[in-house]
């Protein structure tokens, strides 16, 4: 991937379920240049985690202010053979306004689930 930095889209505003449709979550909306990042996969990396508490930890390569980071979980009866949906998203976290920085700190606890799931996050750039 050369622009790694670059899964994103412009002018959203916080209106994420407008600008990423289901199903392109992972390319941010753009499965044009990034939907591999899209496909059902049984063979995709995954890290163990455990319930509670833990962070999630951003290296920014290309700092900007962020207006806010959400940070989701797959629901429990989310499974690895359906698409990425809004819909099978949970909301863990919100964060408010952030500086600009090189690595953001995002506190979250996370549900009891087992089998594999997805957490997923959302920079939402203060200046976009």
């Amino acid at each position: 991937m050369y622009d790694w930095n670059e899964i994103n889209q412009r002018d959203v505003d916080g209106n994420h379920l407008a600008f990423v449709p289901d199903s392109t979550l992972a390319s941010g909306g753009r499965p044009d240049k990034y939907g591999g990042m899209d496909q059902i996969r049984s063979d995709w990396v995954a890290t163990p985690v455990s319930p509670g508490p833990t962070a999630i930890i951003w290296t920014i390569t290309a700092p900007h202010a962020a207006a806010y980071y959400d940070v989701f979980i797959t629901k429990a009866s989310w499974t690895p053979d359906q698409a990425l949906t809004w819909d099978n998203l949970e909301l863990l976290v919100r964060t408010g306004p952030r500086p600009l920085e090189t690595e953001a700190n995002i506190p979250v606890t996370l549900p009891q689930r087992t089998g594999r799931h997805v957490i997923y996050s959302v920079w939402q750039r203060s200046l976009s």
